[in-house]
């Protein structure tokens, strides 16, 4: 979902998404026995994003399920983790909250510098600033909706 493949994207170790600001860049990280470099984009945005997530969810062939809508879902590990960064609900505590807490906490940490993100860590929990945040928030939204 991050990537736009320059090459065959199982050969590829360079990572390119609209979901990073172009001025920030991971370089050497390692992740799936791979060294990665991961850059932003001049068209980083929430929409640039959903687009992405959205068509990556579309591509996956993941089964919609229409019978969950407007039904109580139950979430719980990732899109729990998510909530807590998020603030959306209380560790230890949980919470009820609406689907439309993502989108919006997505959109939210779009509106995020660089700097201004420096309490989010992307990819691992603990290793450096996050300004894809919204990146998580937008896929939370896209996947479970």
């Amino acid at each position: 979902m991050l990537l736009d493949p320059t090459e065959d994207e199982h050969q590829d170790t360079r990572l390119i998404s609209p979901c990073i600001p172009p001025d920030f860049e991971i370089s050497d990280w390692e992740y799936a026995l791979k060294r990665w470099n991961i850059s932003g984009t001049r068209n980083y945005s929430f929409e640039s994003c959903y687009d992405a997530a959205r068509h990556f969810v579309i591509s996956s062939n993941i089964m919609k399920l229409s019978s969950l809508r407007g039904k109580t879902i139950y979430l719980f590990s990732y899109y729990y983790d998510r909530g807590l960064n998020a603030g959306l609900i209380k560790e230890n505590d949980g919470g009820a909250i609406k689907l439309l807490d993502y989108r919006k906490a997505a959109e939210k940490g779009c509106l995020h510098a660089v700097l201004e993100a420096a309490q989010w860590s992307p990819l691992d929990a603990m290793a450096m600033p996050r300004p894809d945040v919204h990146l998580y928030f937008t896929f939370c939204w896209i996947w479970v909706r």
